[in-house]
């Protein structure tokens, strides 16, 4: 089961980890509910970091995997997407 956990200080959405792992989910292909987010406290700082685990897939699913966690992450936060970084280091694919 892939899971997506990110670290912010800025204020989080309540549903924002549901939106996440479906977004993640969507772009792998995988049903709702095949996905996990969770948020990790952040003492500080300005911007949000993500990081995608699981099994590996099709590069091009783990890229837009990435790609829409990251634009999901700079709209909701508020945040600049220069200071949105998302990986999934296995591969090492980053957005």
């Amino acid at each position: 089961m892939p899971f997506v956990q990110y670290a912010t200080a800025a204020a989080v959405p309540e549903n924002l980890s549901d939106r996440l792992a479906l977004a993640v989910a969507d772009a792998l292909d995988l049903p709702p509910g095949a996905v996990v987010a969770q948020r990790l406290a952040a003492l500080d700082g300005a911007g949000v970091t993500a990081v995608v685990r699981g099994r590996l897939r099709d590069p091009e699913l783990m890229r837009a995997a990435v790609g829409r966690a990251a634009a999901l992450l700079a709209a909701d936060l508020g945040v600049d997407p220069d200071y949105v970084f998302v990986s999934w280091p296995d591969p090492g694919v980053v957005g």
